[in-house]
Parts: C-alpha cells; sequence; structure tokens
C-alpha cells in the first residue's frame, strides 16, 4: 500500500512531561492519555467523517465516498505519549483504499503517488487543515494538568 509522508504536530518534551506528571502524581499520565484521546475526538474526528461522507473523485476520476460503514471506523488512537486518527479494520478493510490507494486487490481505488505534495483524501487533509486548532487545544488541555502537577 502506497503511503504518503506522515503529518504530525509534536509536543517537544512530551514523554518528560509524562514522567514528570508521574512522579508528582501516579493518575496524571493517564489523565494526559485522556487529554490525547479529547483532542482528536473534539477536533479531527468530526471532520474527518464529514469528510468521508463526501463524494469526491479518486485518482482513477471516478466519483467515491467513504459510506457510513466505513466512517464508522475512524476513530482516535492514544496512548500518554502519542494522539493518532485511524480508519479501517475488519469491518471495512476498504477503508484505507480511499486514503491512499489499493495496492490492485480493491481495483477503483489505484494507489496515490507517495511523492506528491497532498497525501491522502480524508484523514491527512483534515490533519494538515486543523494544525492550529489541534495546538490550541492541546495548550488549553495541557496548561490545567501542568498547573496540577506544578502548583506556583
Amino acid at each position: 500500500m502506497a503511503r504518503g509522508k506522515p503529518v504530525e504536530v509534536q509536543v517537544e518534551g512530551l514523554r518528560e512531561l509524562r514522567r514528570a506528571l508521574k512522579q508528582v502524581e501516579e493518575t496524571l499520565p493517564r489523565e494526559l492519555r485522556a487529554t490525547n484521546k479529547r483532542v482528536v475526538e473534539q477536533v479531527v474526528l468530526p471532520e474527518a467523517r464529514r469528510r468521508g461522507q463526501q463524494t469526491r473523485l479518486n485518482v482513477a476520476g471516478r466519483e467515491t465516498r467513504l459510506g457510513s460503514r466505513g466512517v464508522a471506523t475512524i476513530r482516535p488512537v492514544a496512548s500518554q505519549t502519542s494522539a493518532g486518527i485511524a480508519m479501517g479494520g475488519a469491518r471495512a478493510p476498504w477503508a484505507v483504499g480511499h486514503e491512499w490507494g489499493s495496492t490492485g486487490r480493491y481495483p477503483q481505488f489505484p494507489a496515490r503517488p507517495t511523492g506528491g505534495p497532498s497525501p491522502g483524501f480524508i484523514l491527512y487533509p483534515v490533519v494538515r487543515e486543523k494544525q492550529q486548532e489541534i495546538v490550541a487545544a492541546y495548550t488549553a488541555a495541557i496548561e490545567p494538568l501542568l498547573r496540577h502537577a506544578f502548583p506556583e
């Protein structure tokens, strides 16, 4: 399966922050995981699901859309040190073809060139468009954790 270069928003020192939070209180790293999941759910998921329902042209020039079964597979993936968004699975193995194309099993989704300026059709464009909102949401969500862990 062809894939583009990952789009990511990095928080410098997130692992160090997690360690420091754990030293202060055992439950704070779990709060960090919940924060990662909440940011994905509130900022990225609604737009990704909306975009998945829209009809668009695929690489072959045909109209296509992810559909309700594929949209239902778009979900947050979070840990204490990362946040992400995933799609596809056993219920809709073809869903990932909507993002990157297919290697041949689903010929209606030709593989998208990985060297292009705009990888992806659904998830990647949403993350690129929402980068400022993601940063703002993290700032708003992490500040209370920092105040709790490091009171003045």
